[in-house]
């Protein structure tokens, strides 16, 4: 039974497929999308044949992939794989330069640079300890061997804390540590 084009649009519209219009079926014509299921009156010859024919000529980029028009059985393109991999990354990106903004993260860079700086003060502050001790002994005579020690132990820790891979360290939550209140209830 041959059906004239805006009866055929009708039919797609309402089985939920895509090209539910006129000029849709006109555009799958002229594009050479539907040519065996057309009649030399240029109506439809048989609807469900011209379905099968429009699925299989029409490229999977152009398939609506949710709606009520999308088919429903056909997977995702190379193509539009490749363009959703990009629309994630670039709202990815988004997230990130909008926490940022907030005050949520900090770039990694500024947050070495500064413990390099901070680090570098204490490392020099304790090395000055030794000689700071020697200025401030009681009789003005300082036990060079306590001065010695302390240099030394300074410089023990120092070297300690330098072959530590600090970084991937877990932090120490001290506001929670039992072992403290557990000594607390011995000595009283």
């Amino acid at each position: 039974m041959s059906l004239p084009l805006r009866q055929y649009a009708r039919h797609r519209r309402s089985a939920g497929l895509s090209g539910g219009t006129l000029s849709a079926v006109r555009a799958a014509i002229e594009a050479g999308r539907l040519a065996r299921s057309v009649a030399s009156d240029g109506s439809i010859a048989d609807a469900e044949a011209a379905d099968l024919e429009w699925a299989e000529t029409t490229h999977s980029d152009r398939v609506p992939l949710n709606g009520p028009t999308n088919g429903g059985e056909r997977a995702p393109s190379s193509l539009q794989a490749a363009r959703l991999r990009t629309e994630l990354a670039r709202a990815e990106t988004a997230e990130i330069e909008l926490r940022k903004l907030k005050g949520q993260l900090i770039d990694v860079g500024e947050v070495h640079f500064g413990l390099v700086n901070v680090f570098t003060i204490v490392k020099t502050r304790l090395r000055g300890v030794p000689s700071r001790l020697a200025q401030r002994w009681p009789d003005g005579k300082p036990n060079l061997q306590v001065i010695a020690l302390a240099s030394e132990l300074i410089d023990e820790a120092l070297t300690e804390l330098a072959e530590r891979d600090l970084v991937g360290a877990p932090l120490v939550d001290r506001t929670t540590d039992d072992d403290d209140d557990d000594a607390a209830e011995a000595t009283t």
